[in-house]
């Protein structure tokens, strides 16, 4: 049986594993050859991704946690790329700026318009720290509340 943790780490190696493989596919590249590369070259190819990423208008949240996958695969083969790269934006998340914690009357709402089983659910969901995935979720439906 998997802890928390441990599928929290699995979702970690996925993103990462998506990421190293969009770094090579970029470069053209596998990541065998990445750690056959020196240092210097390695720096430079961070550099061009970095710029790549910056004129396609990513994140630099995202550009970040790119880097931060390349370097884990360098890292756990033994390879360290000391000079820093710097990523504009780099502590910002522009998909949570517009975030707010809910009033006291939404959660309300949702449960007393749910039943028992999707009660147990949503409390589950907001005060224990379980996440979903949409592929975990086999049917649902959003209903969207205006003022």
């Amino acid at each position: 049986m998997l802890s928390v943790g441990s599928v929290m780490l699995l979702g970690v190696a996925d993103v990462y594993l998506r990421r190293l493989g969009a770094f090579c596919e970029h470069f053209n590249v596998t990541p065998k050859q990445i750690i056959g590369l020196g240092e210097g070259e390695l720096y430079n190819m961070l550099l061009d991704y970095v710029s790549h990423l910056e004129n396609n208008g990513c994140a630099g949240s995202y550009i970040e946690s790119a880097l931060k996958a390349v370097k884990s695969w360098l890292a756990h083969n033994g390879i360290e790329v000391k000079r820093k790269v710097k990523i504009r934006g780099a502590d910002d998340t522009p998909t949570l700026r517009d975030e707010r914690v809910p009033t006291q009357d939404e959660p309300r709402r949702i449960l007393l318009s749910a039943d028992k089983k999707a009660r147990v659910a949503c409390v589950l969901v907001a005060h224990s720290g379980l996440r979903l995935m949409w592929k975990e979720v086999p049917r649902i439906s959003l209903i969207c509340w205006t003022n």
